[in-house]
């Protein structure tokens, strides 16, 4: 193979979606941990956290989302397993879930609803950076802001179209940065108040202490840890064993969110209580760490979110690919990036949080729920890569006009559910099954039980060819190319 021919398919790999071979897999274990933690314990974190404990006490907020999210982390962390087995990305395998133009069509839809998240990591540092130039003496306009925030969409679109390498180097470097941020903002709470005046202090928007209640806060912490999944394929395909991805996984996306979300409720509780009604953890650091610590902390958010943000540009980017394979990566980076720099620029994402937290929710439980019962249950973990690539048949992912209807019809089913017992728009509870099954668990219940009943029947199973050769073959037993 030339020299440029060998530059091509490792570009290929890394920037685009053909399957990466155990010796081409860069990251372990630690690596995986590293990264992930770097998306995860973003700034959003503190958003998240800070609209849970200004809705409920410190007890009850702390307990619900620790255990909701680490322990849901459990099942929703299988996805990555998929993808370091395949070594490809989970939208390629929702190909066979979805079909091709189907999994095209949904990448699309949940893609521009997730770029929010970076929209809200942009925010925040376009926040820090405009509290240190106001430090110096120079007042920062609200347009200001919003520039400062699409530097940081700027600087994140150049770290990712480095390429993985970059992306995992930026974020050794920086996610220490994010540790220290939470881990000050901590100590500064705990150095102004005690642990029990903390307990005894009143949500200044309490949703109230009832049961329900409870399942309310449960629904938010589910939607927000399920919401994660676009981003479970690209960076875990690169991990060289299965083990490191999962647990590695699991300590990035599922216990380290789960601590970070509860110390941005432990802080927005206690801001709220002096009157600083704020989901912006800049806000926090600055008030209670006074101009040296708090500036200094300022500066910490500000290079944390660039990581993050190179982090979520190069795995959205990497998912997106599977639409127009032959499209060059930093051009399609730098739409995504332009369509964050709209939403930056909207700021409807951070003023209508809950409702954007139940639309992503709403999708991604049914899609969870579909892959893991595909994979694990229906097929086995058995699925070949010529019939994912279209290799001996380039329509085998094809269906009906590319949309595999057994697949939307279960998909439909979870969201449906969804909607029937719970209203994103109002947050409450349309049936009093919501207060024993939640929304987003309910939907991903319902999603896979359909999937799994549809794919007993002898004549949906060869609609979806599981009776076939395709079948037959376990991703460690071929390739794509002959």
């Amino acid at each position: 193979m030339s020299k440029n021919m060998d530059t091509e398919v490792n570009n290929e790999v890394y920037y685009g979606i053909i399957p990466v071979f155990k010796n081409e897999k860069l990251y372990n274990g630690m690596d995986i941990f590293i990264i992930l933690s770097g998306i995860s314990i973003a700034t959003w974190c503190y958003t998240h956290g800070g609209h849970l404990g200004t809705s409920m006490g410190l007890a009850p907020a702390v307990l619900n989302t620790f255990c909701t999210i680490s322990l849901a982390s459990v099942f929703v962390i299988l996805v990555c397993v998929i993808a370091t087995r395949l070594g490809t990305d989970i939208w390629v395998y929702q190909r066979t879930i979805l079909g091709k133009t189907g999994c095209n069509l949904f990448l699309l839809a949940f893609f521009f609803a997730t770029w929010g998240w970076y929209a809200i990591n942009a925010k925040v540092f376009g926040s820090s950076m405009a509290k240190l130039i106001e430090a110096l003496g120079i007042n920062v306009s609200a347009v200001g802001e919003t520039l400062l925030a699409l530097l940081c969409v700027a600087l994140g679109w150049y770290v990712a179209c480095r390429g993985p390498v970059a992306v995992r180097t930026t974020n050794k470097l920086m996610v220490p940065c994010l540790f220290a941020i939470g881990f000050i903002l901590l100590i500064l709470v705990f150095n102004r108040w005690s642990l029990a005046e903390l307990l005894a202090m009143k949500p200044v928007n309490d949703v109230g202490k009832s049961w329900e209640s409870y399942v309310l806060i449960a629904e938010w912490n589910l939607a927000y840890l399920f919401a994660w999944y676009p981003s479970l394929g690209a960076l875990p395909r690169l991990c060289k064993t299965e083990r490191g991805s999962y647990w590695g996984s699991i300590a990035g996306f599922g216990i380290t969110l789960a601590l970070f979300v509860c110390i941005g409720a432990v802080a927005g509780l206690a801001m709220s209580s002096v009157g600083i009604v704020s989901h912006d953890p800049t806000d926090w650091l600055v008030y209670l760490g006074g101009p040296v610590v708090g500036l200094l902390s300022l500066v910490l958010v500000g290079f944390a979110n660039i990581s993050t943000a190179s982090a979520g540009t190069y795995s959205h980017v990497l998912s997106s690919k599977i639409i127009k394979p032959d499209m060059k990566y930093w051009q399609l980076a730098t739409l995504w990036c332009i369509w964050c720099g709209i939403l930056v620029c909207w700021g409807g994402i951070w003023d209508n949080y809950t409702i954007f937290l139940a639309i992503i929710g709403t999708m991604a439980a049914p899609a969870i729920g579909l892959l893991v019962t595909d994979f694990y249950i229906v097929r086995k973990g058995k699925v070949s890569m010529k019939h994912l690539y279209g290799v001996d048949d380039p329509n085998s992912c094809t269906f009906t006009g590319g949309f595999n209807l057994v697949g939307f019809g279960a998909l439909a089913a979870g969201i449906i559910a969804y909607f029937i017992v719970y209203d994103p728009f109002s947050s409450a509870a349309r049936i009093a099954l919501f207060n024993y099954t939640t929304a987003t668990l309910l939907a991903c219940a319902v999603s896979s039980v359909t999937y799994y009943l549809l794919s007993r029947i002898p004549s949906l199973r060869s609609y979806m060819k599981l009776d076939t050769e395709y079948n037959a073959v376990s991703p460690a037993q071929e390739t794509v190319a002959d």
